[in-house]
């Protein structure tokens, strides 16, 4: 009996420390989780923010929108280059501390510089495209490159909290994603109505400043966790130092992903525009849909990553994006000339068609990211500098995906054009990353059946896949008809005729007028 509560005690004894060190991971995890989630709505704050502050100087115009969106995106993959790279080097906690420091630091720098460049004598006399430039980048690009270093340095000391890699992923990914939707809704319709730019900013700098005090007293009390490479049961490669082909391959995969749901955010946004008019509403709804998409996507992808092998799932992520992709056009084009919504509010009506058309498919091409992560983390040695490049390789993929889209795609394939290409590579895609995979078996043929009847030179077929949203709608109202690096514009016959819905039909009651409809 003696010996029984002997053992007993000796239980109780080391189930209390095992019980406190979980609350410590748990708290630590909750801390980094809110961390990404404020870093990120800061970068998306403060990308909004610049559209404001340099619009005196250099106006508000796709140049200017273009080269915001890509300064800010450089930025966050030089950052997340450099903060993978030191996280290997330095203390994640110490060095979490110096760069929200140096963040909250240069975010209210943007003010001065702001009025510095603007009135230099030498951007002045640039051309207007260069002088755009050279502007946004001299202002914006140092806060950015500060704050896009923050998530990768989280990441790597997230891992080394024991609840599996491709969970860990899934979650910091999904809370940088949370925390660019709230900073999009938070800046349009609350902060900048009703503090000003100049305030915003301040309190950034602010809050970024708190973060490092928080980390930099946590990094006093927290010695250094050494972060595990594999995961606990020993399972999976052997991590290397070198970049092999496997690993080049995973960062391929996030670079991919990456810029598939930046295309597809760009045409949609286009493709929104023929049914629901320009205005902030539709921009803005757009942009929430596809971040929280991408958001569960993330989550998603992370937890299923850690049950089955990155390898088999990468296939069949990619098939899936390529099918809610493809038929998210027949479903958009069903909502906007069907009946089912005709009862709505207008701001509720472009809520729900474009969640309906554009949340499955942003779900679907958000988990290819945690799951191609998973796989790089498994593969390298050096954690923190393969976080660096996993981030830096989604930054450069959504910088060029923007560019290329809005310059190139929409203006000459046409927002269901891009859309069908963007399908096409997705299904490329599955049989790259898995040959011997049933997934490509799936989406190839109903892909090719869809482009068939795209293509198609026969009139009734023609009719056909305009009726289901593969391609424009003809009809004798168009006089003319394109969808230009600025806007869609539709110039009809009958000033009654409504493009956006059916050629000739009459214009709806209940239907705001467009400024598109001339």
């Amino acid at each position: 009996m003696a010996a029984k509560r002997k053992r007993n005690r000796e239980t109780a004894a080391g189930a209390e420390p095992e019980s406190h060190a979980n609350r410590n991971d748990t708290t630590r995890l909750l801390v980094l989780i809110f961390t990404a989630f404020a870093a990120n709505m800061f970068i998306m704050t403060l990308e909004l923010v610049a559209g404001r502050l340099v619009a005196r100087f250099i106006g508000s115009s796709l140049y200017t929108w273009t080269t915001i969106v890509g300064g800010v995106l450089l930025g966050m993959a030089v950052g997340s280059y450099l903060g993978g790279r030191l996280a290997d080097r330095h203390s994640p906690l110490k060095l979490l501390a110096v760069l929200l420091l140096l963040a909250g630091m240069a975010c209210p720098s943007v003010l001065a510089l702001n009025q510095i460049i603007g009135y230099a004598p030498f951007v002045r006399s640039l051309d207007w495209p260069p002088r755009i430039f050279v502007h946004v980048m001299f202002t914006f690009l140092i806060p950015c490159v500060f704050l896009g270093s923050v998530t990768p340095v989280i990441l790597r000391e997230a891992l080394t909290i024991p609840i599996g890699t491709g969970r860990t992923g899934g979650v910091i990914y999904g809370a940088g994603a949370l925390g660019s939707v709230i900073g999009t809704v938070l800046a349009w319709f609350v902060l900048i109505p009703n503090m000003g730019t100049r305030m915003i900013v301040m309190l950034m700098g602010l809050g970024l400043g708190a973060l490092a005090v928080y980390y930099a007293w946590s990094s006093q009390q927290q010695g250094a966790v050494r972060l595990r490479t594999t995961d606990s049961d020993g399972a999976g490669p052997v991590p290397t130092r070198g970049y092999s082909p496997a690993l080049v391959s995973a960062l391929g995969a996030v670079f991919v992903g990456n810029a598939s749901f930046m295309v597809y955010e760009l045409a949609a946004s286009r493709l929104a525009t023929q049914y629901l008019g320009h205005s902030i509403y539709t921009w803005t709804t757009l942009l929430g849909v596809v971040l929280a998409g991408i958001m569960l996507g993330n989550y998603l992808g992370g937890r299923w990553s850690d049950r089955y092998q990155p390898d088999v799932l990468l296939p069949w992520f990619f098939a899936a994006s390529c099918l809610f992709a493809l038929a998210s056009l027949p479903l958009y084009r069903w909502l906007a000339q069907g009946v089912l919504l005709d009862n709505f509010m207008w701001s509720n009506r472009i809520v729900a068609q474009i969640t309906l058309a554009f949340f499955v498919p942003s779900v679907a091409m958000g988990t290819i990211g945690p799951a191609a992560a998973r796989k790089a983390i498994a593969l390298s040695a050096l954690p923190g500098h393969t976080v660096g490049l996993i981030y830096a390789a989604g930054s450069f993929a959504s910088v060029v995906a923007t560019f290329v889209t809005g310059y190139v795609l929409v203006d000459t394939l046409w927002p269901i054009g891009t859309i069908m290409l963007l399908s096409v590579v997705l299904a490329m895609s599955s049989f790259v990353w898995g040959p011997r995979s049933r997934a490509w078996v799936i989406a190839m043929p109903t892909l090719l059946f869809a482009l068939i009847l795209a293509v198609t030179p026969n009139p009734a077929v023609q009719q056909f896949a305009g009726a289901v949203g593969l391609r424009e709608q003809d009809g004798p109202d168009f006089v003319f008809r394109d969808h230009s690096q600025y806007s869609w514009i539709a110039v009809t016959a009958s000033p009654q005729a409504t493009p956006s819905f059916e050629p000739g039909a009459p214009t709806r009651p209940d239907t705001p007028p467009r400024s598109e409809d001339l």
